[in-house]
């Protein structure tokens, strides 16, 4: 049943003259008798109105009533009737006739140009349904919203800005269980050996993982990992919900895809679900680690702020002795541009399996290494021993150098960053970087065993 309200000049039983607007209460068919004058009715009509609801009276609130249903509703009062919607054309004059009105659904043929015209005749005029069903899953949407003030991302995160102004042992991997592990040789003079071999495992040392989290049971880690900080306050801790953060882990120090495989990791969750940020929070997390990290530590930043503050906070955490590793990001534009980063920290630009660099990775005289980005295998969240496979970005090649620095400090761990990179960029292998990029130093991670 539907309930038209209809609005006439004196309330029943008035004396008239009030000029008081009134609402009263009509079925469908019974609106067809307004002031007298019959409007067209068929059968169906007939029947609606032999049982329709009897009519109902509400007087205006100017005149001392509670006014029409939607007024009632909204001020928190009840009558004894049910408030319904007010209704398209309750409003126009008496006696003005209401144009016909059907239930019956649209038909094919020769009755479809007269449901056009009832259509447009009448916008109440019931016809099909539509349903708009979302994309299937891994399908875009016909046109995606570009997130505001973000950037596009391959393989790492961005941070959005605030309102306010991501040798003691000797062992060799015979299958490489991701492209990333390898010695890294030349590709172009001669083929990967397809192993990895290691004298060091980075023990004693201390890798801070500044991003979505970690899952800290997967048996990747065994009992070294471990969440110590979040930013983010969510409810989630520093539990991975995206899996960016536990995908870097795992190449830092994973048992099977890790660099440095006894090294201890503590994730800083900077990072939501969606694998973005605030830089307010990026910076929170920077501070908690300068004032309370452990004596020999690496920090990995795999992620991109905007603006100086976070290069600040960068300058103050290597200050406090950390030694940090940031990405070249993954633009295809001047690295210089991009943050956070640190003249004296290590920012890493990625390369493919023929040592070509990425084709989305930065560049530029503020790179100070390559390492492998594409493609690369390593720890996932959907379970203990999941396995995310086939990531890329400079997000993937940074944590590659997070593992070296590790194994250095354990081998010196009083060594400056200042000599850690030195290091680091006198055991890389130079001149065999395919198309670096303008400025970009030809120098690609080796790690010794």
């Amino acid at each position: 049943m539907i309930d038209l309200w209809a609005r006439a000049a004196d309330p029943p039983g008035s004396d008239g003259g009030q000029n008081c607007p009134y609402w009263r209460r009509f079925s469908l068919a019974e609106a067809r008798w307004q002031n007298g004058t019959p409007g067209r009715t068929g059968r169906h009509d007939h029947r609606r109105a032999r049982h329709s609801p009897r009519r109902t009276s509400v007087g205006s609130p100017r005149c001392g009533g509670a006014g029409p249903p939607r007024a009632r509703a909204v001020a928190g009062g009840r009558t004894g009737g049910r408030a319904g919607p007010v209704h398209r054309g309750a409003h126009r004059p008496a006696g003005r006739h209401r144009p016909r009105r059907t239930n019956r659904p649209h038909r094919a043929g020769r009755n479809r140009r007269r449901a056009g015209r009832r259509h447009r005749a009448d916008p109440l005029h019931a016809g099909p349904r539509r349903v708009r069903r979302p994309p299937a899953p891994g399908r875009p949407r016909r046109r995606a919203r570009r997130p505001r003030r973000g950037v596009r991302r391959t393989g790492h995160p961005h941070l959005r800005r605030p309102d306010t102004s991501d040798f003691t042992t000797q062992a060799v991997q015979t299958t490489r269980p991701s492209c990333g592990l390898d010695p890294h040789r030349p590709a172009t003079t001669s083929p990967l050996n397809n192993s990895f071999g290691y004298t060091s495992t980075g023990a004693n040392v201390t890798v801070y993982v500044v991003d979505s989290g970690i899952r800290a049971s997967h048996v990747d880690f065994g009992s070294r990992a471990s969440g110590v900080y979040d930013a983010v306050g969510d409810g989630n801790g520093t539990n991975d919900c995206h899996g960016h953060g536990t995908h870097v882990a795992g190449t830092v120090g994973g048992t099977k895809y890790g660099v440095a495989k006894a090294v201890t990791i503590k994730a800083v969750r900077v990072l939501q679900c969606n694998n973005s940020g605030w830089t307010t929070d990026l910076i929170e997390g920077m501070d908690w680690i300068a004032a309370n990290h452990d004596p020999v530590s690496v920090a990995n930043f795999s992620l991109q702020g905007y603006g100086t503050a976070p290069n600040a906070a960068a300058e103050n955490l290597i200050n406090s002795g950390v030694h940090a590793v940031f990405i070249a990001n993954n633009f295809n534009t001047d690295a210089c541009t991009n943050g956070p980063r640190s003249p004296q920290g290590v920012t890493v630009a990625a390369t493919d399996i023929t040592d070509t660099r990425a084709s989305f990775s930065s560049y530029g005289t503020c790179v100070d290494i390559f390492a492998p980005g594409v493609n690369i295998t390593s720890a996932g969240i959907a379970s203990n021993t999941a396995v995310a496979s086939g990531w890329s970005g400079t997000s993937m090649a940074a944590p590659h150098v997070t593992g070296w620095l590790a194994r250095y400090r354990q081998q010196f761990p009083t060594a400056t960053l200042a000599q850690a990179k030195s290091a680091l960029i006198a055991a890389a292998t130079t001149g065999v970087v395919i198309n670096p990029g303008p400025g970009s130093p030809n120098r690609l991670l080796y790690a010794a065993p």
